[in-house]
């Protein structure tokens, strides 16, 4: 019977997380195809943009691009730095709070189909902010409610309103596709 093995070296903590970078972007891609229905030999272009430089940095390298490219199955791969508009005709998801990815989807799914789906998260998406602005309207909120429920759903708050102007910005994108 061999011996179990052992850790040689030290731990690199940055590796780690780098790592961890990847297979967010990996499984926001995978996620992507999947909402989509995807077929496996479609590898649609993805564009990735980033917050940080740190993460321009990583996200460039060589490796990590033949990474994500073999593991989300995808094609060409776009690195953007705070852009603003994501690309006509692509499906988004955000997989941690500074970077954002988009899998161009236009010649891969039906357009009015992909547009029913995102109203109806438009609409889910509002019906939590006015749940959460129901709470937060209570007269009792700012006396009983501790710090830290204050700040995780002002947390969640911002992040459902950019997810919702992801959507609508989605559905204005399938929107120009149709003309």
């Amino acid at each position: 019977m061999a011996k179990y093995p052992r850790a040689v070296g030290e731990r690199s903590v940055k590796l780690e997380e780098e790592i961890e970078r990847v297979m967010q972007i990996v499984h926001g891609a995978r996620t992507v195809r999947q909402v989509y229905n995807l077929k496996g030999k479609d590898r649609p272009p993805l564009v990735i943009n980033t917050h940080t430089t740190r993460d321009k940095e990583l996200l460039s390298s060589q490796v990590f691009i033949l990474a994500v490219q073999s593991l989300a199955r995808v094609g060409e791969i776009s690195i953007t730095f705070n852009e603003s508009q994501p690309p006509l005709g692509a499906a988004s998801a955000i997989p941690n709070s500074s970077t954002e990815i988009y899998v161009v989807i236009k010649d891969l799914v039906d357009v009015d189909t992909e547009i029913g789906k995102l109203n109806t998260q438009i609409k889910n998406l509002e019906d939590q902010i006015a749940a959460l602005d129901k709470k937060r309207a209570d007269p009792s909120w700012d006396t009983k409610t501790p710090a830290k429920v204050k700040e995780a759903l002002h947390s969640k708050l911002d992040t459902i309103n950019s997810e919702l102007t992801i959507a609508r910005t989605a559905v204005e994108n399938f929107k120009k596709l149709k003309n």
